[in-house]
C-alpha cells in the first residue's frame, strides 16, 4: 500500500459514543509520555498523555493491556479495519498550547512491509491539533474531526500537533497487520 486513507463517520455513531465515552470518562489514568523519553530536548511540546489499549508482549507472547471487558468496547473497531492482528493500540492526548507546535516526527514501525503494517489515527476531538504525514513525494496535513480514520503504512514519518481551540486533543492510534490480498472496506 503506497497511498493513505481519510474516512469520516468511520464508525456508527452508537460505536462511536461507546469508545469515546469510555476514552474520556473512565478512570484509567493517562501517563506522560515524550517522543524521545531518553534525550533532553529544547522542545517543551514533545511530550503527550498515553493511555495504552494493548499492546503485544514478544518476550511473553501474548496482548498485554486494559482488562477483556474494556477491550471489548474497542474490537468492532478492529474488526472493520480488517486487522488480522494489532501491534499496539492506544490513545494519545495533547493538551492545549497559545499555537499548534509539532509534538515530534516518528514513524509507529520502523522496518515493514507498508502494505502490510498500517497506522489507523481515529479522532476523538475535532479541533485545530492537525497531524502531518511525510508521503514519498509530499507532506499532507489532515485535519482533526471527531470520528475522521487516517489510515496510513506505519512505516511512514508523521506528527501531531497540540491544539489551540480546545483543552485537549483526543485520538486514538491503532498500529494493525493486514493481508495486503484482500481490499479493505476502507479503501474504497
Amino acid at each position: 500500500m503506497s497511498n493513505y486513507y481519510v474516512k469520516d463517520n468511520f464508525l456508527s455513531d452508537a460505536h462511536f459514543k461507546t469508545i469515546n465515552d469510555y476514552i474520556l470518562k473512565s478512570s484509567y489514568k493517562f501517563k506522560n509520555h515524550t517522543v524521545s523519553p531518553d534525550v533532553i530536548t529544547e522542545n517543551n511540546f514533545d511530550y503527550q498523555f498515553v493511555k495504552i489499549i494493548a499492546h503485544w508482549d514478544e518476550v511473553k507472547n501474548h496482548y498485554k493491556g486494559v482488562p477483556r471487558d474494556e477491550l471489548n468496547k474497542i474490537m468492532p473497531l478492529y474488526d472493520l479495519l480488517g486487522a488480522k492482528r494489532i501491534l499496539r493500540c492506544k490513545v494519545n492526548c495533547n493538551p492545549y498550547s497559545d499555537k499548534n507546535h509539532e509534538i515530534g516526527w516518528h514513524k509507529d514501525v520502523e522496518d515493514a512491509p507498508e502494505d502490510v503494517w498500517l497506522s489507523c489515527l481515529l479522532y476523538f476531538t475535532t479541533c485545530d491539533g492537525y497531524t502531518l504525514l511525510k508521503t514519498k513525494d509530499k507532506t499532507v496535513k489532515v485535519d482533526a474531526v471527531a470520528n475522521r480514520a487516517f489510515i496510513f503504512p506505519s512505516v511512514w514519518q508523521h506528527t501531531g500537533c497540540s491544539p489551540t481551540n480546545v483543552k485537549a486533543r483526543f485520538v486514538m492510534n491503532t498500529i494493525f497487520e493486514i493481508d495486503p490480498r484482500e481490499k479493505m472496506s476502507w479503501m474504497n
